[in-house]
């Protein structure tokens, strides 16, 4: 199944099944966040990083051995954002609630319940590296 066809049968059961029940707005929060990641097709186009540098010494290697490769392009390379988003889930209150609810601590939107990925920007909430506040 491809992410189009896959978008298409999400939208299609939601559009069936109205979610009408009181237990229904986790499944349609769980649908809606697959929704997002598929939409938003995160780190679709995501590459190693040590693969890149590899491609770079073999190509150096084989089709310019006159060239040097600079000695900070590695550190260069090694120094990019990853394309993986990290958060952690924070508690913080919500005023249409009037309670604390977890916040995402990437993209500050409010969640029903903690889960291992953010809803809204996909952020990965497991671990403890997800220091980033």
């Amino acid at each position: 199944m491809t992410n189009e066809e896959a978008i298409a049968r999400i939208k299609e059961h939601k559009a069936i099944y109205k979610m009408d029940e009181p237990r229904a707005m986790y499944i349609s929060e769980a649908l809606d966040m697959a929704l997002d990641a598929l939409e938003k097709k995160f780190c679709s186009d995501a590459i190693n990083r040590q693969d890149v540098i590899d491609s770079i010494v073999a190509w150096t290697v084989e089709d310019r051995p006159d060239m040097k490769i600079p000695t900070d392009l590695v550190d260069r390379i090694n120094a990019l954002p990853s394309a993986e988003r990290k958060g952690k889930w924070i508690d913080k209150w919500h005023m249409l609630f009037k309670e604390e609810l977890p916040m995402c601590s990437v993209c500050n939107s409010f969640s029903i319940f903690k889960s291992d990925y953010c809803h809204n920007c996909g952020a990965d909430m497991r671990g403890d590296n997800n220091d980033r506040e």
